[in-house]
């Protein structure tokens, strides 16, 4: 190194080749080369280099949603046992229908036992789009539901196959049913809580352990702040209150529907014209808590009231001496899908009073995906590898 200038020897380092070819750059690296990196190009970089543009994989929605080992595990548990309870619930309908007298006018019993299949059907598949929109959204309070949801179908299950076994004992006994196929039905109508109940354990481990998974999203997504941590925590069970409120509206009014209501009846139409009503109503109520719109939120609170009304006016009346007749068939099921859809709609007027407090606090850059990083870029965009609500 003796004679040699500084820069003569840092010359052999200045010129060493790297896969970076300024000839062939294009006008993007040229750009990248003239501003700061994002929080979002920073971390997936292989090295702090500016003029590297991270080549970013496309990732299918599924790839996103399957990232965590448990996640898998979770998501492929709800749909095995969705498929498995579908079959064993296709089975049911089949030897009922086969065995049923078709000669006979069908009564409430005989359609209690249809929308009790078709209850589980619709809860399957209503199960399966939650989680999957829970992993996808990564709303660990929507995880916890689910698990309180698949316990749930288990006590129903049970609940069912007592509705069920007096059903067909009834048919039976008005040479309506051929009871030689009732062993083989009551083998599956056992098996249905228990493939449930199995995957309810799953389900509850996988729960736990994507927790702290979740966690650290949130952590990222919200930032350390522990009151704005906990006013997001407010929103999302919000959120998933809401959904689960349209699952046992709508089970409800359909039994009350099909097996009690006659089409006669001035109720029928009233009660049909309620459903998409809750469905434009909950939907509403989403749109104005992710808008901070105060005013909507108190209009929906009035309907949340009328909501609790009604639910109190049917409990009552099922079990009214005058008109219990009526509720004989499915009394059990909708006294359980009314109590539930009372508790759901209490705690939705509550949590709508605790999100309206939580207006115009620093919550509704973060729902809509707006808060910026110091360079002033969006972090919380769909090229992220996390995705909020």
């Amino acid at each position: 190194m003796l004679g040699r200038s500084y820069e003569q020897s840092i010359e052999r380092f200045d010129t060493y080749e790297t896969s970076y070819d300024a000839v062939s750059s294009t006008k993007d690296d040229l750009v990248l080369m003239e501003r700061p990196l994002s929080l979002n190009e920073y971390y997936h970089s292989e090295r702090l280099d500016p003029r590297y543009a991270p080549a970013a994989k496309e990732q299918s929605r599924v790839e996103k949603l399957l990232v965590s080992r448990f996640a898998k595990i979770f998501f492929a548990t709800i749909l095995v046992q969705a498929l498995i309870v579908l079959a064993f619930e296709g089975f049911i309908f089949a030897q009922f229908q086969k065995n049923l007298n078709k000669d006979i006018p069908s009564s409430s019993n005989s359609r209690s036992i249809a929308v009790y299949l078709a209850l589980y059907i619709f809860a399957e598949i209503f199960v399966c789009i939650l989680s999957y929109l829970s992993l996808w959204k990564q709303n660990i309070m929507e995880i916890y539901g689910i698990c309180v949801f698949m316990a749930l179908l288990v006590v129903y299950g049970a609940i069912a196959y007592d509705q069920m076994y007096t059903a067909i004992n009834d048919l039976t006994e008005r040479s309506a049913f051929d009871s030689t196929s009732w062993a083989l039905i009551k083998a599956f109508l056992v098996a249905v809580p228990c493939v449930i109940g199995l995957a309810f354990i799953i389900v509850c481990i996988c729960a736990f352990k994507l927790k702290a998974e979740l966690g650290w999203i949130t952590y990222r997504n919200v930032g350390a702040d522990l009151v704005m941590r906990r006013r997001w925590m407010q929103y999302e069970i919000f959120m998933s209150i809401l959904k689960f409120d349209f699952f046992f509206f709508l089970g409800f009014t359909v039994q009350f529907i099909v097996v009690v209501l006659n089409v006669k009846d001035v109720e029928f139409g009233l009660t049909i014209a309620v459903v998409p009503l809750t469905i434009v109503f909950l939907f509403l109520l989403s749109l104005f808590v992710k808008k901070e719109n105060k005013i909507g939120m108190l209009v929906m609170q009035f309907f949340l009231l009328a909501g609790m009304a009604y639910f109190i006016f049917k409990l009552v009346r099922i079990y009214d001496p005058a008109q219990e007749y009526k509720y004989e068939a499915v009394r059990k099921s909708l006294t359980i899908f009314a109590a539930i859809t009372l508790f759901l709609v209490t705690a939705t007027i509550a949590l709508s009073v605790v999100c309206i407090l939580n207006f115009n606090k620093g919550l509704k850059p973060i729902i809509e995906g707006r808060r910026k990083d110091p360079y002033g870029m969006n972090i919380f965009t769909a090229e992220n590898d996390f995705v909020i609500n």
